[in-house]
């Protein structure tokens, strides 16, 4: 074909005017490969394929352009030569302040590069490239389904309601799957191949696509694979012998669920850091701001926003057992039914273990930032600057290690936080911050202009913790023993308030409740897969190590909270002894 060659001007005109279609790598094709048909108007087929993705998308105007849009277009000058804010009328929202001449010179050349993307397509990446995020692989995006089941199923006008109701189920399944593997592919189609053949232009270097992206590459080999292996495999069947589309042969090529879908673990957990990289990166980089736009703006993108799309494979994960479930809903024969509850306990066990995974990803975050605010350990009293040496060796408070007795994936949570006073013995009362965690209470003070404190008092094992209520109404005690079942120390905290006791005395008893039964899960998984793993985790004291594993089944010492005159009628009956504690503390 060839092409009327176009000034400048009259390309500026007619972006203004015509109708944009989706630049194809290659050439401009439907997705059944196909050419598009365009009115080329007067300025020819190129023009007919501009699009003004820094505008509202505007109709076809049949070839002819309206005399209010020629007025527009010859008042703003061309692409290359124009008048004084050019770049800052066809982007006024990318710049608080007025552009320096190296911003309108990037503007202009990423403008430019993007026209030419609407113009000719999106230029061919590199084999390595291409095949790293799967850029225009597979031909999965061009197949086309019936337009209903009953188009292969053989006299479907027979079959019951239940029967149609479930093919009904099984048709969505294929019918979603596909449509959620087409719009993968614009993400690597559009997204991915347009920053990529930018950054090969010299430009946008600065953003990582790969967080931005994450490991999407490889979820859509899942799902191109999926489709490959099992679902039209499930579908061809049903096609060639023309019978019902039957469930247990796709339940056969779920059986493998967790390992296919892997990948999603990887993806999952990072989708919340990509998100905001995302959001950060269009806020401060304006160029890679400009960029997303001509993207979203882009037909290719049925007019999804970049962030939707990202979150679309968590949605599609989560979509799986509903779709089992209908399929199910609808399925009358027993063994059929029997199939299909082992497959959604297969997918359900591991989206909850994806769940769980993410769960502790956030849980470790969080204790990041709780280790961050804890300045100092400083318990131990020195006498000498030899011993002070000594000491500072072992002054260090690790909360991100594992805790006692429990395997490393065992995330250790801030359950309660709060200013109380506390008093040792006869010592005034001293303003203190506490921390309730999963296995300890920390005691620290905090200190002064600074968003952080100091542990004043050893890390209080909730194992060796038993807690009771004073006759002050705002007052508990903390008794601390050791291993042997002696006190080591006796804390007076006063709160605020009676309603601020209680909320303290009842966290303690449901912590230390919970880390009691965690340890019993750990112990019997020890016992049921010989997974020793957690000895290693346990407290370096060898004693207590084998205590952990010889005496798991024994009751930890109980929080107890009991009322001011139970405990002077208990310390009456054995007045300076532990005797009063209850059994089994």
């Amino acid at each position: 074909v060839n092409l009327p060659s176009l000034s400048s001007l009259q390309i500026k005109k007619a972006m203004f005017s015509f109708s944009w279609s989706p630049p194809v790598e290659g050439g401009m094709e439907t997705e059944s490969g196909s050419s598009l048909t365009l009115d080329p108007g007067p300025y020819g087929l190129v023009a007919a394929r501009i699009q003004m993705f820094d505008g509202p998308r505007q109709g076809g105007t049949g070839g002819k352009i309206g005399h209010r849009n020629r007025k527009q277009a010859g008042d703003s000058g061309t692409l290359t030569n124009g008048g004084e804010s050019r770049s800052r009328s066809r982007f006024p929202n990318l710049f608080q302040s007025t552009p320096t001449t190296k911003d309108e010179e990037c503007i202009n050349k990423l403008y430019e590069k993007l026209t030419s993307y609407s113009l000719f397509g999106l230029p061919r990446l590199p084999d390595s490239e291409r095949e790293r995020w799967e850029v225009r692989e597979g031909e999965e995006t061009r197949v086309q389904l019936e337009r209903s089941w009953r188009d292969i199923v053989y006299e479907h006008e027979n079959l019951t309601k239940k029967q149609r109701n479930q093919q009904e189920a099984l048709w969505e399944f294929l019918h979603t799957e596909l449509t959620y593997l087409k719009k993968l592919k614009i993400v690597t189609d559009l997204f991915i191949s347009g920053l990529l053949n930018l950054q090969h232009s010299n430009m946008l270097h600065e953003v990582e696509a790969h967080r931005i992206f994450g490991n999407l590459d490889e979820i859509i080999r899942v799902h191109r694979m999926f489709w490959k292996e099992v679902l039209l495999p499930f579908l061809e069947a049903s096609r060639k012998s023309g019978k019902l589309l039957d469930p247990v042969q796709l339940c056969q090529g779920l059986s493998t669920f967790p390992d296919r879908f892997r990948p999603y673990v990887t993806y999952c957990t990072s989708e919340e850091e990509c998100l905001e990289y995302t959001q950060i990166t269009q806020r401060d980089n304006k160029l890679f701001h400009m960029y997303i736009k001509w993207a979203e703006t882009h037909k290719q993108s049925n007019k999804m926003r970049l962030n939707d799309m990202l979150v679309k494979p968590h949605q599609r994960l989560t979509k799986y057992p509903l779709l089992l479930k209908a399929i199910l809903k609808h399925t009358q024969q027993p063994s059929v039914r029997d199939t299909l509850t082992q497959t959604i306990a297969v997918v359900e066990r591991f989206i909850g273990d994806i769940n769980t995974w993410m769960r502790r990803r956030e849980e470790r975050k969080e204790l990041l930032l709780l280790s961050a605010r804890i300045q100092a350990y400083d318990v131990v009293e020195s006498g000498n600057e030899e011993v002070e040496r000594m000491v500072k060796e072992f002054s260090v408070l690790e909360l991100t290690e594992s805790m006692s007795g429990l395997r490393a994936d065992n995330v250790r949570q801030l359950l309660l936080e709060g200013s109380l006073k506390m008093r040792e013995g006869k010592e005034s009362k001293i303003e203190v911050h506490c921390f309730l965690l999963t296995d300890m209470l920390l005691v620290t003070k905090p200190v002064k202009k600074a968003e952080r404190a100091k542990v004043i008092r050893q890390p209080l094992l909730l194992d060796n913790i038993v807690c009771r209520e004073l006759k002050d109404p705002a007052s508990f005690v903390v008794l601390y023993l050791n291993e042997l079942r002696c006190i080591v120390a006796a804390l007076t905290f006063q709160t605020g308030s009676s309603m601020s006791r209680r909320e303290w005395t009842e966290s303690i008893i449901s912590a230390q409740e919970s880390f009691h039964k965690l340890k019993s899960q750990e112990t019997w998984m020890i016992r049921d897969n010989g997974d020793l793993s957690c000895q290693e985790n346990v407290s370096p004291l060898p004693q207590q190590s084998e205590r952990l594993l010889e005496q798991s089944s024994a009751e930890l010492p109980q929080v107890l909270v009991t009322d001011t005159e139970a405990r002077d009628t208990d310390s009456e009956q054995d007045s300076g002894s532990d005797g009063d504690l209850p059994e089994g503390t």
